[in-house]
């Protein structure tokens, strides 16, 4: 542990998406209180950089998990961040700042959205899995749909805009929300999310064989469990 203790940011944040989410919480944190309070801004650094071979998602995990616990004058700077900005407008915003939404880039506001649709989404997926036949009728289903129209709503371009960026912006997370999107009491949104979960599919069908045509990186190799991880 002093080994990791020890590291840069960077490397912190890089190392953790080989963790799992309640570990890496914890390392960081570690990490943060071996500093004395005095490394918040050098790990808000390196989780606004990007890290070679590290998802949008892993990335998005990370932030979702950190950013609440973050001193709220140090991230004034991340409002416009295009990933930090919509967790940094939260933390500012519960602690009495006003921060426009406008200034918050669509890209963060967006991956914001999705977080808090896969927080609904796994207590409706326990459901759907563990209730008889085809009923979605589960008040933990009914909640998610309800979140998604929220989310919808607020969305500038509209519902079926949302649905394909969410699809465009990280087509193996918003996959499994989408699935269960195609179950929504309105048609139409249920229509516009079976081809955005197609889009996905497409999307992960040509990353499986960009990965599986590089050299070294065949079905055994590292990427291939990779992919296996939830997104």
């Amino acid at each position: 542990m002093e080994a990791v203790l020890a590291l840069d940011a960077d490397r912190l944040v890089a190392g953790a998406q080989n963790w799992e989410e309640h570990a890496a919480h914890r390392v960081l944190h570690q990490w943060l209180a071996a500093g004395n309070g005095m490394r918040w801004p050098e790990l808000l650094a390196a989780l606004a950089a990007p890290v070679q071979g590290m998802s949008r998602g892993d990335r998005r995990r990370l932030v979702a998990r950190m950013l609440p616990d973050a001193p709220a004058e140090q991230l004034i700077e991340y409002t416009g961040d295009p990933l930090l900005g919509a967790w940094a407008a939260q933390v500012l915003r519960a602690a009495g700042q006003d921060v426009a939404e406008e200034s918050v880039p669509l890209s963060s506001r967006l991956l914001w959205w999705l977080e808090r649709l896969q927080d609904y989404a796994a207590p409706a997926w326990r459901e759907t899995i563990s209730a008889s036949g085809d009923d979605t009728g589960t008040p933990e289903v009914a909640a998610f749909y309800e979140e998604f129209d929220r989310c919808a709503e607020a969305w500038p371009d509209g519902g079926a805009e949302f649905l394909a960026e969410l699809a465009r912006a990280e087509p193996f997370s918003a996959e499994h929300i989408l699935e269960l999107l195609e179950g929504h009491p309105d048609g139409e949104v249920a229509r516009q999310a079976e081809q955005a979960r197609a889009a996905c599919e497409k999307a992960h069908h040509e990353r499986t064989r960009e990965l599986q045509s590089a050299p070294g990186r065949g079905r055994g190799g590292k990427s291939a469990k990779k992919r296996g991880k939830r997104h």
